[in-house]
This record gives C-alpha cells, sequence and structure tokens, in this order.
C-alpha cells in the first residue's frame, strides 16, 4: 500500500483516491495557494510527505479502508455516467476522510518548497556556470598557437610566377575592378560580465541542463528518503492514544450525601469547567485538543524537514 502512495501507476485505485485528494484541495475555501504548484514534480514529492505521514498516523487503516470501497464502488458502479461523481460522495463520507484531506493539505507544502528551491538553486547554478564559461573562455584566450614551419618552396614559386606575369601582355578586356570601399563592422555588444550574446546563449543552454540535472537528483533524493522512512516501524509504548476513548480511569460522578440521608450532586461540571477556563487563560493547562494539534504539527514539520 504505501508503495503504491509512493510510486505513480503502483495501484490505479490508490492513484484514483490520491486524485480525489488533490481535487478536494484545489477545490477548498479558503482557496489553499499552493495547491498547484510545481506540477507533476510537486506531486510526486506530495506523495512521498503523505505516504510517511499517512504511515505513522493513526489513519492508515482509515485509508485502507477508503481503497478497498473506492475499488468496489468503482467496480459496482461501471458503465454509470455519474460513476466519479458517486464515488468521490462516498469517499466523503467515509470515516476520518477529513483527517486524511489534512494530511495530504500538510504533505501539499512540499509543492511550496519546490518552488523556493528552485529559485535558490537557480542563482546557484547560474553563478557557477558563468564561472566555468568565463575560465575556459580565457584559458582558450591564453593556449599559444602553432605556428606553422616556413615554406622555402612558396617564394621561388611566386617569383616564378611573378616573371611570367611581367612578361605576359596585359588584356584589357580581362581587367576586373575591385570595389574598394569598406563597409562597417557589426558591433558586438558586451555586457558587464564581458560576455557577448553567442556566450550567453551557450550559457542559458548549459544552464538548462544542469539545473534540470539538479533538481532530478534532489528530487530522487527525497524519494529514496520516503522509502527509508516507511520502513521505521513506532514503537507501540510511543503511540499517541485518546484518552477519551480509555476502558479504565473513568471520571466517577462526584455526591455529597444530604442531611435526611439521601444522596444529592454537587454542581462540580460548573466549577470545575470555570476553573478549567481560568488555567487555560493563564497558560497553566493545556486542552487535549490544543495538545493533540501541537503533536501534529511538530511531526509534519518533522517530515517534511527529514524530507
Amino acid at each position: 500500500m504505501i508503495k503504491s502512495i509512493l510510486h505513480q501507476g503502483e495501484n490505479p485505485i490508490v492513484d484514483k483516491l490520491l486524485g480525489f485528494l488533490q481535487n478536494a484541495l484545489e477545490r477548498k475555501i479558503p482557496f489553499v495557494p499552493y495547491a498547484r504548484l510545481a506540477g507533476a514534480d510537486g506531486l510526486r514529492l506530495t506523495r512521498a510527505a503523505f505516504a510517511v505521514m499517512i504511515k505513522f498516523s493513526e489513519f492508515f487503516d482509515s485509508f485502507q479502508q477508503i481503497v478497498d470501497e473506492v475499488d468496489m464502488q468503482w467496480s459496482t458502479l461501471e458503465g454509470d455516467p455519474e460513476q466519479e461523481i458517486k464515488v468521490k460522495e462516498i469517499v466523503k463520507s467515509m470515516p476520518h476522510y477529513d483527517m486524511i484531506l489534512k494530511r495530504w493539505d500538510s504533505a501539499s507544502k512540499m509543492r511550496q518548497w519546490v518552488n523556493e528551491k528552485k529559485n535558490n538553486l537557480a542563482e546557484k547554478v547560474k553563478k557557477d556556470v558563468e564561472a566555468e564559461y568565463k575560465k575556459k573562455k580565457e584559458e582558450k584566450k591564453e593556449s599559444p598557437k602553432e605556428e606553422k614551419p616556413a615554406d622555402d618552396s612558396k617564394p621561388v614559386e611566386e617569383a616564378k610566377d611573378g616573371d611570367k606575369k611581367e612578361d605576359a601582355p596585359v588584356n584589357s578586356e580581362e581587367i576586373v575592378l575591385i570595389d574598394t570601399s569598406s563597409k562597417p563592422a557589426e558591433e558586438v555588444h558586451v555586457d558587464g560580465n564581458g560576455f557577448t550574446d553567442a556566450d550567453k546563449a551557450a550559457i542559458e543552454e548549459l544552464f538548462d541542463k544542469k539545473f534540470n540535472e539538479e533538481l532530478q537528483t534532489i528530487y530522487t533524493k527525497i524519494i529514496e528518503k520516503a522509502e527509508f522512512l516507511v520502513k521505521l516501524q513506532v514503537p507501540g509504548s510511543y503511540l499517541v492514544k485518546d484518552p477519551t476513548k480509555k476502558k479504565e480511569g473513568v471520571l466517577l460522578m462526584l455526591k455529597e450525601p444530604s442531611k435526611d440521608g439521601s444522596e444529592t450532586s454537587i454542581d462540580w461540571k460548573d466549577r470545575l469547567k470555570s476553573w478549567r477556563q481560568m488555567q487555560t487563560s493563564k497558560g497553566s493547562i493545556r486542552s487535549f485538543t490544543e495538545r493533540k494539534k501541537e503533536i501534529f504539527d511538530s511531526s509534519v514539520m518533522s517530515i517534511l524537514s527529514c524530507l
């Protein structure tokens, strides 16, 4: 399953489900600015980050259930003109769909990183290419030219030809007029770095080649890191569990015996609520929801940083 998330084409049903998540993210309100950045490369890195996030979350089983449901419903609704619309609605009604979409949203931040990385890498690669080109150009200028050996036979032959030409009569009809008017030489524009237009074209070609090679190397390394991370296993003792779902340790109702012997419940809930609000405002305690959000944000940033 994880391999199918990492690599497009491994499982068409997983690809379809991730397509539904991407479509939902693009249509999300409020608008998500990084939903479509970096195109196909951004999608590759989003899938890599999502694979790690879903593996180490408590919703991996839910994701597998959604994949199975999509597979079954897609086959059942085959031939229906509204097949895709109906399957999307079924997916949205599945348990924990919102939390899975939230993780896809977090993984899509890799698209934003790709854009920033491209800008920084472009500046670095351009400087390197220009420096390398300038160095080669200077070396080419400084290299001494090979001197050709003098040929003694040429002057003798030229002298003989000269004697023949002097003896031959000049035919006026064979006289050719030579145009001595000189055309102005084309101006060569040179920028501040000493590069001509031809140099710039050559540098641009080298830059495109090296820039694409560097990007593909970075993308490959990120995919390899994701493949390594999904092989890791988290010990059960370190898994975060929801304390509200525990079967043991339920709060007991506090009661105070009345004077006539009957039991009356104390209005402790309101007092506990007001005390909790006061402590929360002071920052002394945090709710489980806040703590869970903090853990989620921390895990997201850790995974994105590792990749």
